[in-house]
């Protein structure tokens, strides 16, 4: 089974726009609509991924795409009604052209991003 056939699910990616103020200088961020597509979410199962859960109380998900979907590493992703948030660049795993990968994490318990 290839991993474009598992892309069973759809998310929606959101982008950051940051602007600033031309009187005060002050920056703003605003979340534009997103885009829905569709994706794979898997909870990461990397020792990296399950200390940082533990010290932050912070969930880790790896999240892939079809090829050539635009990530950026502030954008948010919507997934069966969760927020998380896009901690890495979009990386092509495979090498191959076929799919793409961010992590990304859901904050928990009342922890902050």
């Amino acid at each position: 089974m290839s991993l474009t056939s598992m892309l069973n699910d759809t998310c929606t990616i959101s982008t950051v726009n940051f602007s600033q103020n031309t009187a005060t200088g002050g920056a703003t961020n605003a979340m534009s609509g997103g885009s829905t597509l569709r994706c794979s979410v898997q909870a990461d199962g990397s020792y990296e991924a399950l200390m940082a859960q533990r010290l932050t109380g912070q969930t880790q998900f790896k999240v892939f795409f079809p090829y050539g979907t635009t990530v950026r590493p502030e954008d948010r992703i919507t997934w069966r009604g969760r927020t998380l948030a896009v901690i890495s660049s979009v990386v092509d795993g495979a090498g191959r052209f076929i799919y793409t990968m961010v992590r990304a994490q859901e904050t928990i318990g009342g922890g902050g991003t």
